[in-house]
């Protein structure tokens, strides 16, 4: 190749990368013994199918089921449920790092409550009388 090709090689203008937004429904698993094990897809851009989510998610914690959240270390218990933003709230640990984890701790561990959107997020929940 000649210079005039290379050249002319690093005059074009680079692609232009395209931005793609996925949003997939969150699953939610339900573990129960009496009705058997459920999977339901929550979210959506059906504001009825979103509405249906959110009595569904709110009805669950009123009876005491326990909500799981997938995330990077593994599940993590749903505290509290945001209706109007449909999204888990968690806590976890800020402030521990994995040698500390084995130990007893020492002192008390630091934590902040986050919010996990349910659109896009995998769950579990449990009822109180699954497990026997």
């Amino acid at each position: 190749m000649g210079r005039a090709s290379t050249a002319k090689r690093h005059r074009r203008p680079a692609p232009k990368a395209a931005h793609i937004e996925v949003v997939c429904p969150g699953m939610l698993e339900v573990l129960s013994v009496g009705k058997g094990d459920i999977k339901l897809s929550v979210g959506g851009s059906d504001p009825a199918e979103v509405e249906k989510a959110r009595k569904i998610i709110e009805e669950m914690l009123r009876k005491g089921y326990g909500i799981f959240v997938e995330g990077d270390n593994g599940l993590t218990r749903v505290k509290r449920f945001n209706p109007k933003r449909m999204t888990y709230i968690i806590t976890e640990v800020v402030d521990e790092t994995p040698e500390e984890a084995a130990s007893p701790p020492v002192k008390p561990r630091r934590t902040r409550e986050r919010e996990v959107p349910v659109a896009g997020s995998r769950a579990k929940a449990i009822g109180r009388t699954a497990g026997g």
